[in-house]
């Protein structure tokens, strides 16, 4: 299905963060506070002397962002899932946002949970379908998903890999489980994002990032530093490490991963 996104990108930068705990999706808007209240707590708690002549409004008020509270904006209502072709069993995790300025430059966020499929003989996923002026970005967690396009890229990604085609100016692709995955069957496991591209480069020739798990940075956010919270650094950068992604729109596309509940972990998000 063709859909075009036409609506601009916004330059901010916009954080997607994506947590493997159920379905879940944390977007990072700008701060949210108060001004005036924040920074009367400030001078209460005495946090600037009287006599500290560097304590002047702006300072004060990078403080006070620095530190309220991140608000929730909204809650998107549970999404009933849908099936892309016959492979793909997604719920809209965006809703009614999709397609929105309020979510710009993403523009889509399918996730499918996971799902067993039996053996079968029977390729599954979507036939040849084609896009333009944006990005479709494919995340494997279980199983195999298998890429082919109109520029002659084929390709097979497996857990922790990542699929990030450009359409830009028009591409032509399918998207299939893989048929050794079809064959012998199992849980499958995987989401796709769409991420519009400036004005400027909706026109640019098409492309296709193939990323493999290993290319992937790990950042580990536990408290006493194993590896039981990590962050996947797929594109833009968190606490200096940069993803291998390469952006047309300034974003972090992080993929969280917790393997132990009811323990500390740090995720520090910086404006």
């Amino acid at each position: 299905t063709k859909r075009a996104a036409t609506h601009r990108a916004k330059i901010d930068r916009k954080r997607l963060v994506i947590g493997v705990l159920g379905l879940s999706a944390l977007l990072h808007f700008s701060c949210a506070f108060s001004p005036a209240s924040t920074v009367r707590s400030l001078h209460a708690d005495k946090t600037c002397a009287s006599n500290d002549i560097t304590c002047d409004s702006d300072k004060i008020l990078r403080m006070a962002a620095a530190a309220a509270p991140k608000a929730v904006r909204k809650v998107i209502p549970a999404p009933r899932p849908h099936w892309v072709g016959n492979g793909f069993h997604v719920f809209p995790v965006f809703g009614s946002l999709a397609f929105t300025e309020e979510l710009s430059p993403w523009l889509m966020f399918d996730y499918a949970a996971p799902k067993v499929f039996g053996p079968s003989s029977q390729r599954r996923g979507v036939g040849q379908h084609p896009h333009r002026g944006f990005e479709t970005i494919t995340i494997a967690f279980q199983g195999e998903v298998e890429h082919g396009d109109t520029l002659g890229n084929r390709d097979v990604i497996g857990p922790g890999d990542v699929q990030w085609m450009t359409a830009a100016r028009g591409i032509i692709h399918e998207e299939f489980h893989s048929d050794k995955f079809t064959a012998q069957g199992g849980i499958f496991e995987m989401c796709q994002i769409w991420l519009n591209l400036p004005a400027k480069h909706k026109m640019d020739p098409p492309n296709y990032q193939p990323i493999l798990a290993k290319d992937i940075a790990v950042v580990p956010i536990s408290a006493d530093g194993s590896d039981d919270g990590v962050v996947r650094v797929i594109a833009g950068e968190f606490r200096g490490i940069k993803g291998p992604a390469k952006t047309f729109s300034p974003v972090d596309l992080w993929n969280v991963e917790i393997k132990t509940l009811n323990k500390p972990f740090e995720l520090q998000l910086v404006d």
